[in-house]
């Protein structure tokens, strides 16, 4: 890929992988709201919606890892699947162990995998928080 090429595919994972995340934290927190509603055992609803706080924005994380994964197959960036995963992984973590490494005319595209690493975590720390802060509010689940 040229240049252009890497900033407009790069940019199109980017930002599906975005909009994903945003309707998948959507999607938790209304999951998360019903089970709220359940007053009548305050204590085991506080436990479920951290759970399933935490188990939403993971799957949507791997989800994500697993779009990048796809798209560096799609572009045949790598011959088998287990080391796109692993690149997507090392890559959307920012942890880049460096044992893996894409040509010159890849480089920049995967640069947006790390970018949508970073924002997609940004978003669930802050959501996470969110509902941490309203759980230990209304007194579940007991941390004490």
């Amino acid at each position: 890929m040229d240049l252009w090429e890497q900033i407009f595919w790069g940019s199109v994972v980017l930002v599906g992988c975005i909009i994903f995340h945003v309707v998948g934290i959507g999607a938790t927190s209304a999951v998360l709201d019903r089970i709220a509603k359940d007053e009548a055992h305050p204590r085991r609803a506080g436990t479920l919606l951290l759970l399933v706080a935490v188990a939403g924005v993971t799957f949507l994380h791997v989800a994500e890892i697993w779009f990048w994964a796809a798209a560096f197959m799609r572009d045949r960036l790598f011959g088998e699947l287990a080391d796109s995963v692993y690149f997507a992984l090392s890559t959307y973590t920012t942890v880049g162990y460096g044992d893996v490494v894409l040509s010159r005319g890849a480089r920049i595209f995967a640069a947006f995998a790390s970018m949508t690493g970073m924002m997609t975590f940004g978003i669930s720390t802050a959501f996470l928080v969110a509902y941490i802060s309203r759980l230990i509010g209304r007194g579940g689940p007991n941390w004490s």
